[in-house]
């Protein structure tokens, strides 16, 4: 059974129940499937596409330009539905894909165009995706504008765009699709299956860290060590100096893998590598949230052969995110967030997607295979994770200033939900250590040495700036 609710008289909400009724006779008469077509659904239970919650949130414009504020979204002032005399583009967007892109003139009126002639296609695409999921949608179009400077800003978000021809097409396509995952996943466990298919998962990250000199506390570029590509290297981050440009940040790229255990043994690998190309006793290894002022860094996961979903990240962000904020440092997750590392972060790859809202795990390996372990058992079960832990502004706020005390009183269910997946098994001890630290209120050590931390051979040879080495050794 699918229904489509629209608003009294909503023309194209009837004509896409019309194009979707195939879906909702594949589901029977077990399984309700409603599509929020701008108008909460009614009834409790089954699959909705655009729950209520992320309907609520921009029936309130103020709660809606907050939200996309802390999801680092830049918006107009005053978010409104009248869009008289504004010029810019109306993208659509659905499960965080965008469908079309048409371009407003002065006088309203929309033309599709390109995505190869659009100007800062990819960032608009990406405001455009965050603006949607960040709000708490599945679906939506957006109202947004390339200024000369800066990134795109948003003006609105329709939940219920009017669509005719093509694009009534286009949406039928894309929303028979999205209910169509919804319900296999459905489907599936009542078969006693998984949805998704734990041999075709590989797991792989990239996650960072940044190098210190102990004699001067300076921080010292990872481009001095490392080569830009390999195992280890360096991220593209650049910075300038009077001597030229570096790259100030190092991360370790083992080979993806099934198990997260392989993935642990192939950071360690790329560590050890990574003491051959700097064998110092001063250059101190660093990871976390932001080592240095001005310089905040990532734990990005891989999800290989796995499509990204707003279901998928949203219980990504709820059940992997949350603990690991849970065990930050507050003050630099904190400056972090100002431009890294809000909820829902994802990239697009080849193999799959990144989920890069974390902050560097790379503090200890018992952090690390907590983290490789949970994003697994969320990744391979995430349709039976319900909770929504982001959907209001309240939340966001909380996350994005790093206040604990709302998210610990959440963790114990939170923590119920993962303990009580089909991954999980009879038990899984990697996740032990970080549930400890989290009961105990303790957080992870982001001023310890993770050569230390990983118990890396320390080496004897000290390390000096070229400047001082040329002064100690004259032509």
């Amino acid at each position: 059974m699918l229904a489509v609710t629209g608003r009294p008289g909503e023309e194209t909400a009837e004509r896409l129940a019309a194009r979707l009724r195939d879906v909702g006779e594949a589901a029977g008469p077990d399984v309700s499937i409603t599509v929020a077509w701008g108008m909460a659904a009614p009834q409790p239970g089954g699959i909705t596409l655009n729950p209520r919650p992320g309907l609520d949130n921009l029936a309130d414009r103020e709660t809606a330009r907050q939200i996309l504020r802390l999801s680092g979204v830049r918006t107009t002032r005053r978010l409104t539905p009248d869009l008289r005399g504004v010029r810019g583009y109306r993208i659509h967007v659905c499960d965080l894909e965008p469908l079309l892109v048409f371009k407003r003139d002065r006088r309203g009126k929309l033309s599709e165009v390109s995505r190869a002639g659009l100007p800062a296609a990819e960032k608009l695409f990406r405001a455009a995706v965050r603006a949607v999921y960040g709000l708490g949608l599945d679906f939506g179009a957006v109202h947004a504008a390339i200024p000369p400077r800066g990134s795109p800003v948003i003006h609105w978000v329709d939940p219920a765009p009017r669509l005719d021809g093509e694009s009534l097409d286009a949406w039928a396509r894309a929303l028979r699709g999205l209910a169509a995952r919804r319900l296999a996943a459905v489907q599936a466990r009542r078969e006693g299956r998984r949805p998704a298919a734990s041999s075709a998962l590989l797991l792989g990250a990239d996650p960072e860290f940044m190098l210190q000199d102990t004699r001067t506390r300076h921080m010292v570029a990872a481009s001095v060590f490392f080569p830009r590509e390999g195992d280890v290297g360096c991220d593209d981050r650049v910075l300038r100096r009077s001597q030229g440009i570096c790259y100030p940040l190092a991360e370790v790229r083992p080979r993806p893998e099934a198990c997260p255990d392989e993935l642990l043994r192939g950071i360690r690998g790329a560590l050890n590598r990574a003491l051959e190309l700097a064998p110092y006793r001063n250059i101190k290894w660093l990871a976390g949230s932001m080592p240095f002022k001005g310089f905040p860094i990532g734990g990005h996961v891989h999800f290989g052969n796995m499509r990204p979903s707003t279901d998928l990240l949203r219980a990504l962000d709820s059940y992997l995110a949350v603990p690991m904020m849970l065990v930050e440092k507050p003050d630099t997750a904190r400056q972090r967030r100002r431009r890294y590392g809000f909820p829902g972060d994802f990239r697009l790859q080849r193999h799959g997607f990144e989920y890069r809202t974390l902050s560097s795990w790379l503090v200890s390996p018992a952090a690390a295979r907590a983290v490789l372990a949970l994003a697994r058992i969320i990744a391979l079960d995430h349709d039976l994770l319900s909770r929504r832990v982001f959907d209001s502004v309240e939340a966001q706020r909380c996350f994005s200033r790093g206040r604990k005390s709302y998210f610990r009183i959440l963790f114990p269910e939170l923590w119920a939900d993962v303990l009580a997946l089909p991954a999980c098994g009879p038990g899984v001890p990697e996740l032990e250590p970080l549930r400890r630290l989290i009961s105990g209120e303790r957080r992870w050590r982001e001023e310890a040495d993770l050569r230390r931390q990983w118990k890396l051979p320390l080496p004897r040879d000290w390390w000096s700036p070229p400047d001082e080495q040329d002064a100690a050794d004259p032509a």
